[in-house]
């Protein structure tokens, strides 16, 4: 099937480069026994990393039943949320954001707020490359010009693409272009798209838990 030149276009710009909205394996931000397990690196705060020892507090709390890598990929998702960070000495410390996580009765309002001022990249997540952008209120702002909605594949295709406030207009245009498609002018679409779309999907349940937190 042919595609349109708009769409050709699309493909190209798509291929173009690499940057997409990554955040880290380990934990969803929305996740119910967060602050169980950041209790349980509280617990560790000032002594030196010992992903063994951690491990075994997991387990014993039953929020984990994997190997040695968990707490490495846990650490790097609470990191990359402000919570804490292993400082040059190799020691874990609680970050005064991670603090009042623990201990405020209103964790989802800190989320919230926390959510907004949440920018890629940052320094504990430099992976998205040239992206700069608040992501947050970006997507909120895409909401409001797509009838309040963005099905899971215009998430991977479309919005976590966007590396500056500038890409607005044009992941909008794409979006409500992209929903004028049949089901096979979008399947050619996503065929020609190589397999950086599969990468994004499949670290879509995390950047996706971000935003859910709010």
């Amino acid at each position: 099937m042919a595609l349109s030149k708009r769409w050709r276009d699309f493909v190209a710009r798509y291929r173009a480069h690499q940057d997409y909205w990554f955040f880290p394996k380990g934990r969803q931000v929305n996740s119910p026994d967060l602050l169980e397990i950041l209790r349980v690196f509280a617990e560790f705060e000032g002594k030196p990393w010992n992903a063994q020892a951690i491990l075994a507090r997991l387990r014993a709390e039953k929020l984990s039943g994997g190997g040695l890598a968990v707490p490495r990929m846990i650490k790097r998702a609470l990191e990359n949320m402000g919570m804490l960070w292993v400082n040059d000495a190799n020691e874990i410390r609680i970050t005064p954001f991670g603090n009042r996580y623990l201990d405020t009765s209103d964790r989802q309002a800190l989320l919230d707020r926390h959510l907004w001022r949440y920018s890629l990249p940052n320094p504990l997540n430099p992976r998205p490359g040239k992206t700069s952008l608040f992501p947050h209120p970006f997507l909120l702002k895409v909401l409001l010009r797509t009838d309040d909605r963005i099905s899971h594949n215009e998430y991977v295709l479309f919005v976590a693409r966007a590396r500056s406030n500038d890409d607005l207009d044009i992941v909008i245009d794409d979006i409500l272009a992209w929903r004028k498609l049949s089901h096979e002018q979008r399947g050619e679409v996503v065929q020609r798209l190589g397999k950086l779309r599969g990468t994004i999907e499949g670290d879509s349940t995390y950047s996706l838990g971000f935003h859910l937190c709010a």
